[in-house]
């Protein structure tokens, strides 16, 4: 089993909020090394590449050297709103590792959600 770290973008079959279906998508790993070490699930955030008007408080617009480390080939952002615990044996690939800077700052925010 591969120890995926904080950070890591992965393609996997990622759940619409109502279950009703499964999207291809890219998403961030938000769980910790050790989390991931002693579990088969993992838990992540979803990357869209549907940018709105104004980006909410729960989401993060990547920059161009993010989108470069993480393998996203377009404006994307990060969606804290939506996470989701699932099997690893759902990922389909790695893409890449966002630097440490982008995703300390995304842990960050997304501990602001629960406090």
């Amino acid at each position: 089993m591969t120890i995926y770290k904080p950070g890591t973008v992965l393609l996997v079959a990622f759940p619409f909020t109502d279950f009703s279906s499964l999207k291809q998508r890219p998403c961030v790993v938000v769980s910790s090394t050790s989390f991931n070490r002693t579990h088969r699930d993992i838990i992540l955030a979803a990357i869209t590449s549907q940018l709105p008007a104004q980006v909410a408080a729960d989401e993060h617009l990547l920059g161009a050297s993010d989108l470069r480390a993480g393998g996203l080939p377009k404006a994307s952002l990060v969606k804290l709103g939506k996470i989701v615990t699932i099997d690893q044996r759902l990922i389909r690939k790695s893409l890449g590792v966002l630097p440490p800077a982008t995703t300390q700052f995304l842990l960050t925010k997304l501990c602001a959600i629960f406090v």
